[in-house]
């Protein structure tokens, strides 16, 4: 039975990695130090074991090398703050809120308008998204 909170499939794989490299340095270890109390006929015996070995290790190495990338990956994959300006320093404008046509209420000289709308005589200006880059 599965533990309620389930890990994430790189954080598995990380650990398959882990463990089958250890199990897999272990176990050459054993087996080199067989072959070295028993003598083979011939060398390619310590070239298996060294192979396997090394394999071992770089087993070791992917695994934990996966668990650093999946860590950066899930902080990557984070939103993080407001976008960033595509020109440095530059600050983008603040947005404007234009009302539809036709909701600006009728106002009569005198009459105090409720916060927020904008009497009909004003004219609306917009700020455009995206200023133009001038090369130098």
């Amino acid at each position: 039975m599965w533990p309620s909170h389930q890990t994430s499939p790189p954080a598995r794989l990380s650990l398959a990695y882990i463990t089958i490299g250890a199990l897999l340095v272990v176990w050459s270890g054993v087996w080199f130090a067989f072959v070295w109390n028993h003598p083979p006929q011939t060398n390619n015996t310590y070239y298996w074991v060294i192979g396997s070995l090394i394999s071992g290790f770089t087993l070791l190495i992917i695994g934990f090398s996966l668990g650093r990338i999946g860590q950066a990956s899930r902080s990557a994959e984070a939103p993080s703050g407001p976008p960033v300006p595509l020109v440095p320093g530059q600050v983008a404008p603040p947005p404007v809120v234009v009302p539809p046509p036709g909701t600006t209420p009728a106002v009569a000289p005198g009459q105090v308008l409720p916060p927020g709308t904008i009497p009909p005589q004003q004219p609306v200006v917009q700020v455009p998204s995206a200023v133009p880059v001038q090369r130098s």
